[in-house]
């Protein structure tokens, strides 16, 4: 694996874990009084797992730039190349911004470091993580795209990257909660979580929807015919995230349409078992969701089908 695939990957998975760390604590968490020790437990994690993800984000960033600069000079990047990508392209202008909207987070953060504080992070610093996410789309295929569509495509794409945010990202804390009551069964815990999940189960609605209508426009920019979806790599690589989404979709409405139901129903056993199947399943949508994001990180250095399909179009003018 090229080493840019590997930083795009790992940068894209830590924007997502940041966003969904703030957008946990703002939209998912419960706002009722928790007792003391759900409370604390909960903004602990939260702040240290948005703080890492954000931190290794703006690491992988400055790497990514670094890359950039070097593929640029064709060699060791020096401070004049470093000068001249910031100053005179696009991604350098796009990296400048998304750089400080990193920084912002991380002074979010700095400024929310009492244990006993509520949980839900700031607005400001919840748009921040969000936008930071969002604007990623920026260094993406979409800016390549010409006149009217490159409007649609940076737009589906921002929408696509808040999508997996509010599903993907907000998935690992609503785990943390999970383990907890599984572990704990006590009933601080367990109550936290039957909150918890209902309100991730309808943030969780919102967030695929946004994620299938964007993918669907996305793929139809990017992938020009249904043939190209087998035929070349770049539509294979598609139809796997696509078959992926489909996979996490599928545990999502079971978990909505059987599991929740049953937690938000009560009792102690019932309790029990239904925080047991939704850990379990929601493990294995962190696993479907981290295949879909290196899937992602490998298109991120691809050449899109459709503009394969233009240069063959070119190539038979000729």
């Amino acid at each position: 694996m090229d080493l840019i695939v590997a930083v795009r990957t790992i940068h894209i998975g830590a924007s997502v874990i940041a966003a969904g760390a703030f957008a946990f604590g703002f939209l998912v968490w419960p706002r009722e009084p928790q007792a003391d020790e759900v409370r604390e437990a909960m903004s602990r994690w939260l702040r240290r797992s948005a703080g890492w993800s954000a931190s290794i984000a703006l690491l992988t960033w400055i790497v990514w730039l670094a890359l950039i600069a070097a593929t640029m000079a064709a060699a060791s990047p020096n401070l004049e190349v470093l000068k001249t990508v910031l100053a005179r392209t696009n991604f350098g202008h796009v990296w400048m911004l998304r750089f400080a909207l990193g920084l912002l987070v991380l002074i979010e953060l700095r400024t929310r470091r009492s244990a006993t504080a509520s949980a839900a992070p700031h607005a400001f610093g919840t748009v921040a993580a969000l936008l930071f996410l969002m604007s990623l789309a920026w260094a993406g295929h979409a800016v390549g795209s010409q006149g009217a569509l490159r409007a649609l495509h940076l737009t589906v794409d921002a929408l696509h990257l808040l999508g997996a945010g509010l599903w993907l990202g907000a998935l690992l804390p609503l785990c943390f909660v999970l383990q907890r009551a599984r572990a704990a069964a006590t009933s601080p815990w367990l109550t936290a979580a039957s909150a918890a999940t209902t309100n991730f189960s309808s943030l969780g609605v919102i967030a695929v929807l946004t994620i299938a209508a964007s993918g669907v426009v996305n793929t139809s920019l990017q992938v020009d015919t249904l043939a190209a979806l087998v035929q070349t790599q770049y539509g294979q690589l598609v139809s796997a995230k696509i078959a992926l989404l489909a996979l996490i979709v599928a545990l999502a409405g079971y978990n909505r349409l059987r599991l929740v139901p049953k937690l938000q129903a009560g009792g102690a056993d019932a309790e029990r078992d239904s925080v047991a199947g939704l850990y379990r399943n929601a493990l294995l949508e962190l696993v479907l969701g981290a295949a879909i994001i290196a899937i992602v990180g490998l298109l991120g250095n691809m050449a899109p089908a459709s503009h394969l399909h233009e240069e063959g179009m070119q190539h038979m003018s000729h």
